[in-house]
């Protein structure tokens, strides 16, 4: 049984894909031979000018926005200013905006505060309700593409959500 479906496979796969693909590649054989030196001389000259025209890189367009150091190249007030300015975006600006009001806050009621990987102790300061919660608030999770595609609108409240000016406000007024 085996033997006989070896012969049908085999003359099959002979007549459907190996006749035509011999055939074509001896078609094109044929008219590059019949081609003048010079045509195939001009045609592999287009190419390689084609190669290295894509190779250039294209041109510099203008920017949309002024270019701005790096976060790491910046002062202080500059990254605030920056972090201020992203808080419109993402929860995680507002996030990350927490962070930094938490350590300036530290900083400004604890003046010999040395900065360090652990996360800052609040619990012995006399903060409003709303800003201990903002400064308390967890990192927003970065839920799937379709999962915020479903909840679109439908965000829950957060402490991130409180008006960063709000915070701003209390620090200059201690």
């Amino acid at each position: 049984m085996a033997l006989v479906l070896v012969f049908i496979v085999e003359d099959f796969v002979q007549t459907v894909i190996v006749s035509p693909v011999l055939y074509t590649i001896w078609l094109l054989t044929l008219i590059v031979q019949s081609l003048p030196e010079g045509v195939l001389w001009a045609g592999f000259i287009v190419v390689m000018l084609g190669v290295a025209y894509a190779s250039f890189p294209s041109p510099i367009r203008p920017r949309t926005s002024p270019w701005r150091p790096p976060m790491w190249n910046v002062g202080q007030v500059e990254k605030w200013t920056r972090l201020l300015e992203n808080t419109q975006r993402t929860r995680f600006s507002r996030w990350r905006f927490a962070q930094e009001m938490e350590r300036l806050t530290y900083a400004l009621h604890a003046p010999f505060y040395k900065e360090g990987w652990k996360r800052v102790d609040l619990s012995s300061l006399e903060l409003p309700a709303e800003i201990a919660a903002f400064f308390e608030a967890r990192q927003p999770s970065n839920p799937s593409f379709w999962k915020r595609i479903k909840r679109a609108g439908d965000e829950a409240q957060s402490a991130l959500d409180l008006d960063p000016e709000v915070v701003i406000q209390y620090l200059e007024q201690r």
